[in-house]
């Protein structure tokens, strides 16, 4: 049976207390993150300003979205799907308003990084729940017009709600990097 070259040999094995840096040689490089300079929101504009159009829009269809269907005459408690809306855009609004705050703040990264991916998370359930809503054809005004198209319609504002989502998450990375940079400034001022 081969044995090792390093089993119990005291030359070759030793405790990691005695390993110097020096002996392993140099750390491997950190991950590549990205230049929060080059960062672009859509292509073309800053992620930061874009992350703020974002959810600022993203605010405004929400609250539209909601004042549209309390003036159409359907009742909160006569549809479990509408009630659910409710819920949901009430917790996505206090969602994006933290978003909105916390990318403001240059030591809230943590506090971006939950409600980023408790807005992903709402996309999805909201994503799932509207499919099947078109599916059941359980709205009144969804009959109005072939369910083919509806599902188009529905699949293009999902794409463009999941794209926002995914921005918005990305975003904190370049807050991360943001973050560990000014924090080495702070120690390489203190030295």
């Amino acid at each position: 049976m081969p044995v090792s070259k390093s089993q119990n040999n005291p030359e070759v094995c030793r405790p990691a207390a005695e390993v110097t840096l020096d002996e392993i040689g140099p750390l491997p490089p950190p991950p590549p993150y990205p230049d929060p300079a080059s960062v672009t929101c859509c292509g073309c504009i800053d992620i930061r300003t874009g992350v703020f159009v974002i959810v600022l829009t993203h605010l405004a269809l929400s609250i539209f979205s909601f004042v549209s269907d309390k003036n159409g005459g359907l009742a909160p408690i006569a549809s479990a799907d509408i009630l659910l809306s409710y819920i949901l855009s009430g917790i996505g609004a206090v969602v994006l308003l933290v978003l909105l705050y916390a990318a403001g703040q240059p030591r809230w990264v943590h506090v971006y990084r939950r409600a980023a991916e408790l807005n992903a998370l709402l996309f999805v359930v909201s994503a799932v729940l509207s499919y099947v809503t078109v599916g059941q054809g359980s709205r009144r005004d969804v009959a109005r017009y072939p369910v083919g198209w509806v599902l188009l319609v529905v699949t293009l504002v999902n794409a463009l709600l999941g794209y926002w989502a995914w921005v918005l998450y990305k975003f904190t990375e370049v807050l991360e990097v943001e973050q560990s940079h000014n924090s080495e400034m702070s120690r390489a001022s203190i030295v």
